[in-house]
């Protein structure tokens, strides 16, 4: 089952960031609301894969399919205009082996973009595609616990 839309506060996560942290040019520099999520779910799906979604301002676009490089079965769904990371689904097992307590551990899914940012070549257009996916990344360790919550309800 679905769980509900977690709203995101998201002036929290409008400033961009690059791999080496926040810019300090002397001018700040954000991100466009195109570029941020709207909004976060975790779910559990019926193949036992935790998906976490991530909803924009809507636009018309298909997605791609992208397999993570010796990721354990991790994918992304990507916007194949814009390159928003819609969704990020991790096997269920993965995220349990990785906790070192009983339940699920949100690391591999910031791991799993850390690896997506490091796969993309140097260019301008992939830098502006680095600095909203360590916005995702920002958000899902924000809103870690209420994905948590939402990921342990859907395993039963």
């Amino acid at each position: 089952m679905k769980s509900a839309w977690v709203k995101i506060e998201r002036s929290e996560f409008a400033e961009a960031e690059s791999s080496q942290g926040k810019r300090n040019f002397g001018s700040t520099h954000y991100l466009s609301p195109y570029e941020l999520p709207e909004a976060v779910r975790a779910y559990v799906d019926e193949n036992s894969m935790v998906v976490v979604a991530f909803r924009y301002i809507p636009i018309d676009e298909k997605t791609k399919i992208k397999p993570l490089e010796g990721g354990g079965g991790i994918f992304f769904e990507i916007g194949k205009i814009t390159r928003r990371i819609y969704k990020v689904a991790v096997p269920l097992e993965l995220l349990k082996n990785s906790s070192k307590t009983t339940g699920t551990d949100i690391k591999p899914l910031e791991v799993a973009i850390d690896n997506l940012i490091s796969s993309l070549r140097p260019t301008i257009e992939n830098e502006r595609n680095k600095e909203a996916y360590f916005a995702n990344k920002n958000i899902l360790h924000h809103y870690s616990d209420q994905l948590k919550s939402e990921i342990a309800m859907g395993q039963w």
